[in-house]
């Protein structure tokens, strides 16, 4: 199956900088629960690594696509759910603050910044905040906020491997990741 010129991927492998990768390959432990906005091969590899995980995903065709890739891997621990872009930041609003240990946003880029302010008071206190590409404008009022509520954070800029493809960027992105 292809979608957007993405056929399988070549590998497992969530597409963040590689600095970034190798702490939340530390960090992420099987008794994590996790919210991510905007699935792919990041969902395998967080839902690898963590008793479960809500992924909010808002264009169907994708959604179809993830799924059965996560059928494939056998994972059920993951709750994917379709969210249309009028719903998309909405979905956070199911859960009570304070019920995940981490939250990844690497969805739409309209939205970043809401996605960001929306699941901050549902991480838990020591909690973690990773968002993807964070050096873009997309992010700023997103971790304008989450600093003015003492967040913590590091950027790390590194290079990156495109899982579907197997391309390597070495000017790579930025992923920050904040504490709570």
């Amino acid at each position: 199956m292809s979608y957007g010129g993405f056929k399988e991927p070549v590998s497992i492998d969530i597409w963040i900088s590689e600095p970034a990768k190798e702490l939340l390959e530390k960090l992420l432990n099987p008794s994590m629960i996790g919210l991510e906005y905007g699935s792919g091969c990041s969902t395998i590899w967080l839902a690898q690594r963590v008793k479960s995980l809500v992924s909010v995903e808002h264009d169907e065709k994708w959604f179809e696509r993830i799924t059965k890739l996560l059928d494939n891997n056998n994972l059920e621990n993951v709750n994917l759910v379709y969210a249309p872009s009028k719903s998309y930041v909405k979905v956070v609003q199911r859960y009570p603050d304070e019920t995940f240990d981490f939250v990844f946003n690497d969805g739409l880029k309209q939205y970043r910044s809401q996605c960001i302010i929306a699941s901050w008071p549902k991480i838990k206190k020591g909690g973690i905040m990773i968002i993807d590409n964070s050096k873009t404008r997309h992010s700023e009022k997103g971790i304008l906020f989450i600093r003015q509520q003492g967040a913590k954070g590091e950027r790390y800029q590194g290079p990156v491997t495109n899982p579907w493809t197997g391309r390597r960027n070495e000017k790579g992105v930025e992923t920050s990741l904040w504490v709570k």
